[in-house]
């Protein structure tokens, strides 16, 4: 009887241990959204998305042709390959699907009952050359 309890116990055992090696292996292989993503309507923008150690997200917003950045935004969740960024103050979001060959996420724009179609592309170089130049007496 104990050696019947020894062998069922070594099964479960090892069947736990494969189980863990795949979940860790399908984590590690996940692409996640983390990172900075430009459009363009009519002016450049950019979201700033972060991943806190638990994989909860958080974004922020720059437009820096109006030289405003870091606006907190109100929900962001990436879920099946879908973004989607609210900003409720200024009634806009944005839904889109993530293309990971390409690194764009196709998708609309949307603000106040108008939707548009939009293209955010994953931003690879630092944001310090968005930023709008300004000349000593502020001027751009």
């Amino acid at each position: 009887m104990i050696s019947y309890l020894c062998r069922k116990l070594k099964s479960v055992l090892l069947i736990l241990m494969n189980l863990i090696i795949v979940v860790s292996c399908a984590a590690q292989n996940q692409k996640g959204i983390e990172g900075n993503w430009q459009g363009t309507f009519k002016l450049r923008f950019i979201f700033k998305i972060a991943a806190d150690a638990e994989g909860n997200l958080t974004a922020t917003f720059d437009s820096p042709d109006q030289t405003s950045f870091n606006i907190p935004v109100s929900k962001v969740t990436f879920m099946n390959d879908t973004l989607y960024i609210e900003m409720e103050f200024a009634g806009l979001s944005f839904v889109g699907t993530l293309d990971y060959d390409n690194a764009v996420i196709q998708g609309q724009f949307s603000q106040h009952g108008s939707s548009y179609p939009m293209e955010l592309s994953h931003l690879k170089k630092p944001l310090e050359h968005m930023v709008p130049r300004l000349t000593e007496s502020g001027e751009r």
